[in-house]
């Protein structure tokens, strides 16, 4: 028996508070804010978040999984040689860099062990 939209959604997605009293649902590297709570929503709109985050969706990877995964912790294969998928090697450095500037040693380490930071 196939699921429903809402059913898959919920399955699926991790679900987070905003301030404005609604939920952000997270799927992979993306996600999608709205004004509602999660259990509010109808069948017909748990479709379009659904379609618009790509659930259920097979999804053709441009590489082969032969490299090794993106070091950024994205969970995705970079190509064989390469550490990090193309743009994701700058999102963590500007991450760790937030991180560092709060005072985490770790971060500190990241910074030096990529070589970004002496």
């Amino acid at each position: 028996m196939k699921k429903s939209a809402l059913e898959t959604l919920k399955e699926s997605v991790k679900v987070e508070n905003t301030p404005w009293n609604g939920h952000r649902l997270i799927y992979g590297n993306m996600d999608y804010a709205m004004n509602l709570k999660i259990h509010e929503l109808t069948e017909k709109h748990a479709k379009k978040i659904v379609e618009y985050l790509g659930i259920n969706k097979t999804k053709k990877s441009t590489t082969k999984n032969t490299g090794n995964v993106c070091e950024c912790g994205c969970g995705q294969f970079a190509r064989r040689g390469r550490k990090f998928l193309p743009g994701h090697d700058a999102k963590l450095k500007s991450k760790l860099r937030k991180e560092a500037k709060a005072g985490s040693d770790f971060a500190i380490e990241e910074l030096k062990r990529h070589k970004w930071e002496t």
